[in-house]
């Protein structure tokens, strides 16, 4: 599958956790129309470059910053110009990141009339002291309120951000943020671990492993499905025609799917052999200049990426597919990790798949480093 990522660097304030790059500027600051006449020569060039015109895309991803600072017209406008250039399946997601600062109920009604179909919301905690401590601007009200405002303009597929483990977050605080994150009836939940250059504040190891049972735990009691290692969503029911709530986008990044990216410091991953990085320079970008860092992949370092990143998700990989892609066995180019990880209980075989366990999820990136 070929998906599209376009990245909306912009913010109102830089969050001291974030990595990705963004730019902090005043809402009313912000070159709109210089930008998207930017991302709109940048996908041209690319088309051309990559082969890709009338290709079929499988989703498509509005990622930053904060995409919510930016009018709904110009992604309608963008989203056109997309569907000119692929062929885009009728049921084809198409997400845009929220943050609840600016959260008004006329801007998400005109997000969902531009095409969009799923929203992000960057809650991150329903707890003052905790949103004050990460350094977020909004309040745990309106984080409920922007789910409200998100309803109320008819989105039918909304997710959740959360963290875990923030500094001196208590068991009963993630608790709570739990419980107020099932009652919002959000069909997704991404629950990610705090991480931080400092962590003199976090949870040590033992602390955070019962954390995140926690999180696992009380998530799928309450009829959420545990489809990736900090990925949760709603299982299908008959009242909502049995469609599948989780993330197609992030889903293709950890199949090891084909994607494109434009926007400042984007990442395409197109011919399976070279990723390539447009350089982080927003007043060059603007001015359509664009340059590009690559990285040739090795057919082992392809190997061993398909295999971490599909062993983040729950259902774990097929053999028959690393097969087919590669040409050659798993247990040839991994001799002898089936058998380890199986008898310690880290891992679990079913015929061609082969998926961690709980234990083994836990320690997902001990074992990601034995590859």
């Amino acid at each position: 599958m070929l998906s599209l990522y376009i990245h909306i660097p912009f913010c109102v304030k830089k969050c001291p956790y974030c990595d990705f790059y963004s730019t902090e500027t005043d809402g009313n600051a912000i070159p709109q129309e210089a930008y998207f006449s930017a991302l709109a020569a940048e996908l041209l060039q690319k088309l051309d470059k990559y082969d890709l015109l009338h290709k079929k895309l499988g989703s498509i991803y509005f990622g930053g910053g904060t995409p919510s600072l930016l009018d709904a017209a110009h992604y309608e406008a963008f989203l056109k110009q997309v569907g000119r250039l692929f062929s885009l399946p009728d049921d084809i997601e198409i997400t845009i990141e929220v943050n609840p600062i600016t959260n008004s109920a006329g801007p998400m009604r005109a997000l969902k009339s531009a095409g969009i179909n799923r929203i992000s919301i960057g809650a991150q905690s329903f707890n003052d002291r905790l949103l004050k401590k990460i350094g977020r601007l909004h309040s745990a009200g309106l984080a409920l309120e922007t789910v409200r405002s998100v309803k109320q303009a008819g989105f039918e597929n909304i997710s959740l951000d959360l963290m875990w483990g923030l500094p001196s977050e208590t068991r009963p605080e993630i608790e709570k943020d739990l419980n107020m994150a099932v009652d919002t009836g959000c069909d997704h939940i991404s629950a990610y671990q705090l991480t931080l250059e400092n962590p003199a504040e976090l949870p040590g190891e033992d602390e955070a492993r019962e954390m995140w049972l926690l999180v696992h735990a009380r998530l799928v009691s309450t009829g959420f499905e545990h489809y990736e290692i900090s990925n949760f969503a709603k299982a299908p029911t008959v009242a909502r025609l049995a469609r599948s709530f989780r993330s197609s986008h992030n889903i293709n990044y950890w199949r090891y799917g084909s994607w494109l990216g434009l926007g400042p410091s984007a990442v395409s991953f197109v011919t399976n052999s070279s990723r390539e990085t447009c350089s982080k320079d927003l007043k060059s970008y603007l001015f359509k200049n664009f340059s590009y860092e690559t990285e040739i992949v090795s057919e082992k370092e392809m190997m061993t990426e398909f295999v971490f990143m599909g062993l983040r998700m729950l259902e774990g990989i097929d053999f028959k597919i690393f097969e087919a892609r590669f040409g050659t066995s798993f247990e040839n180019e991994f001799p002898g990790i089936i058998n380890r990880w199986t008898n310690r209980g880290l891992a679990k075989q079913s015929g061609n798949r082969l998926a961690l366990t709980i234990e083994g999820l836990l320690i997902s990136n001990e074992l990601f480093q034995e590859l």
